[in-house]
């Protein structure tokens, strides 16, 4: 249907007065419409990235990202040669698309397991209940998700069956490092629900490569020495002297071992006990780990900074 309008009274040859009929040009506007379309396409897109993809963040970075930056340019530049509202609505559209995607992917860490579970828990639970009981004491588990590559290295993450529950500390503390149960190193643990978790494991290690590599390797001899700052020394938590801190040292060096040292009141100049502790290691020629705790559960980095273990 055409809209028309009248617009100007015109007179005829014979006197006649008509009405000049012209239609009705449509209406330029800004439309809030395409930029809230835009946002519930991206909502939907990263939807679809969190369940399926490998990992999003390098989908959006390397294949969104260039692409909306392309996109914008165009409609920008043909905003700019028509000089319409609409046009500019198409460009606030694009605008409204990338940053509504860019925000929700950083929210990935929690929509992302989230969304797997619901949708996959029931096939993920009957395959990690049916594995048999491991004879090493280690959670019954299964790989679900992974991210990464070569460039920056790969990151593995399993969902953990923990009959005890006693990983929801580990979750609700965020800690990282060793646990019970696992073999390789965790960067995160997430509780999915009672008794199960999503356990992400430190960059480039596998459970089954860990679990490999302990059978493979005994653990290492590890001997704690403590040098408090009015001279007393203990190793293992029990007194000493400088001559049995020696002998200690002897065996342990025969057993290809590690040193664990702390000293109290390391900012200060320390008691001459201080001195022929750390010169009976040197002469011992033995890997040193310093800690600044006396229970050793850190240890000093290469820029003298504690590093949990």
């Amino acid at each position: 249907m055409i809209l028309v309008q009248c617009t100007n009274l015109a007179h005829t040859a014979d006197g006649e007065s008509i009405w000049m009929i012209e239609p009705e040009a449509g209406r330029d506007h800004l439309s809030w419409r395409m930029p809230l379309y835009a946002v519930l396409c991206a909502v939907f897109v990263m939807i679809l990235l969190f369940v399926y993809d490998k990992d999003p963040v390098l989908s959006y970075l390397f294949l969104m990202l260039p692409a909306g930056c392309l996109a914008f340019l165009v409609v920008l530049v043909v905003a700019i040669i028509k000089r319409t509202r609409k046009s500019f609505s198409v460009v606030l559209a694009v605008v409204a698309f990338m940053f509504a995607a860019g925000a929700l992917l950083a929210t990935q860490n929690i929509v992302r397991p989230s969304l797997r579970w619901l949708l996959w828990s029931r096939r993920l639970k009957a395959e990690v209940l049916a594995q048999a009981t491991p004879v090493n004491e280690e959670f019954k588990h299964i790989e679900w998700d992974g991210w990464g590559g070569a460039p920056v290295g790969d990151w593995t993450a399993y969902v953990v069956f923990d009959p005890k529950d006693s990983l929801s500390l580990v979750a609700k503390s965020r800690s990282y490092g060793k646990f019970g149960g696992i073999p390789c190193n965790v960067d995160r643990v997430r509780r999915l629900e009672r008794n199960w978790y999503s356990v992400e494991l430190s960059m480039n290690e596998w459970w089954d490569q860990c679990v490999f590599f302990a059978q493979e390797k005994p653990a290492q001899p590890v001997l704690k020495v403590s040098v408090m700052a009015d001279g007393r020394i203990a190793v293992n938590g029990a007194p000493a002297t400088i001559q049995s801190l020696r002998e200690s040292l002897k065996k342990l060096s025969q057993q290809k071992g590690v040193v664990c040292y702390y000293r109290e009141a390391a900012n200060t100049e320390g008691s001459p006990e201080v001195k022929q502790a750390v010169q009976a290691i040197v002469d011992a020629r033995l890997p040193v780990r310093f800690s600044s705790r006396s229970d050793y559960s850190d240890v000093i980095g290469p820029d003298g900074k504690p590093m949990k273990q």
